[in-house]
């Protein structure tokens, strides 16, 4: 009875033994080495970083690498690489290639309009084993404008200045471009502001104004603004205290007019509104 027990041991050890003796082991898959991160700035294609790949096989003969761009259902084959086309032995094991922006064939404007999109850069390797292969899958960020230019140019220092305005003369105020209008002051109740020739726009900025420190912030608060032909607020009959701002634009120059007093008086030569205040631009 004890010898057939053993007979019985040894039967189940040798069919262990051929059972693990008939399992195939994988093989390791391939190796693909790349940036974990990818990134395409549209207003700065030439900072772009160059994607190296590589690939390594341990035992089994790679026989195809395909490198791609996927965005959506859509895909961009940047390659298909084969021992032929590589001049490598029919015993592959290693492959590097380097991408630059220009293999990519993607201009800034196509780039913007894909942007949103999920982009990744995809590389799949097949060897001469049908059941081992690799993929892998990189995710490409697609953004305008690493370095944008800055937005908070502050205003130039103010400038004063002293504008005066003498009976029915005319008088301009540069290169803020603005002027006093044509009439007798003595006879009318507002010494008048208008626009001098070439300004483009004449605007009242307001209780803005006061807010108003950087030149995108007047660009912003004039383009904004409503034209308007002439400003009736500097008295003609007396002196007083203003908190006046006025947005002009001159050729391509914004300016801010902040007026802060006016001076009547009347000399022989008629009434004189002398008015003070500071620019900007």
């Amino acid at each position: 009875m004890k010898k057939l027990g053993i007979y019985f041991m040894m039967l189940a050890l040798v069919a262990v033994t051929f059972v693990a003796c008939g399992e195939k082991e994988p093989h390791p898959a391939p190796v693909i080495t790349m940036p974990p991160t990818i990134t395409i700035d549209c207003e700065h294609l030439s900072d772009f970083t160059p994607v190296e790949v590589t690939v390594t096989s341990q035992e089994d003969y790679m026989k195809e690498i395909k490198v791609y761009v996927k965005f959506g259902p859509a895909e961009k084959v940047l390659g298909t690489y084969t021992p032929e086309t590589e001049g490598s032995p029919k015993k592959w094991l290693m492959w590097n290639h380097t991408y630059n922006l220009s293999d990519f064939e993607m201009t800034a404007e196509y780039l913007e309009t894909i942007k949103d999109m999920d982009v990744y850069f995809c590389v799949d390797v097949k060897t001469d084993q049908a059941d081992n292969f690799a993929s892998r899958s990189t995710r490409i960020t697609i953004i305008s404008g690493v370095n944008p230019p800055p937005s908070d140019t502050p205003l130039d220092s103010p400038v004063s200045f002293t504008w005066t305005k003498l009976g029915y003369a005319e008088t301009v105020l540069n290169p803020v471009g603005l002027k006093f209008k044509k009439n007798y002051v003595n006879k009318a109740t507002y010494a008048v502001i208008e626009k001098n020739p070439g300004t483009a726009k004449l605007v009242n900025l307001g209780s803005l104004g006061a807010s108003i420190t950087t030149k995108e912030g007047l660009e912003k608060a004039i383009t904004d603004g409503s034209d308007i032909a002439e400003l009736k607020q500097i008295s003609s009959s007396g002196s007083g205290s203003y908190d006046i701002y006025l947005g002009t634009v001159v050729g391509t120059t914004y300016y801010m007019t902040h007026i802060t007093h006016a001076t009547v008086t009347t000399p022989s030569a008629g009434t004189q509104v002398e008015v003070t205040g500071t620019w900007q631009k």
